[in-house]
């Protein structure tokens, strides 16, 4: 897979993963605030979705730092966030198509 403009790219991770401590080298990338600490649970965008095995949903791309509390981005990932996300998550992992995918249903 190679990244192209306008495109949404995903990724599966567990929740272990989600409380991760997101690297300097991101925080840096993304602008994010050095005081704080980041988790890719708190970074991740949108919020994780719980598939049936119990892993979740992720787009490859991060929270905006000016959008960071909501979620939010402002525009497709870039080829420099893409080649950032490829070292983390692996080639073989980034994919963009949802079919196939089973979620866990929630209550409402």
């Amino acid at each position: 897979m190679e990244w192209q403009d306008k495109t949404e790219y995903y990724t599966i991770v567990t929740n272990e993963q989600l409380d991760t401590i997101v690297p300097d080298m991101v925080v840096e990338f993304m602008s994010y605030d050095k005081s704080k600490t980041h988790t890719l649970r708190s970074a991740c965008f949108p919020f994780p979705q719980e598939l049936e095995d119990g892993t979740f949903l992720i787009s490859i791309q991060l929270s905006n730092t000016a959008h960071y509390s909501n979620k939010c981005v402002k525009s497709f990932i870039s080829q420099s966030g893409f080649d950032l996300a490829v070292q983390f998550y692996g080639i073989e992992n980034i994919f963009t198509s949802l079919e196939g995918l089973e979620f866990k249903e929630t209550l409402t």
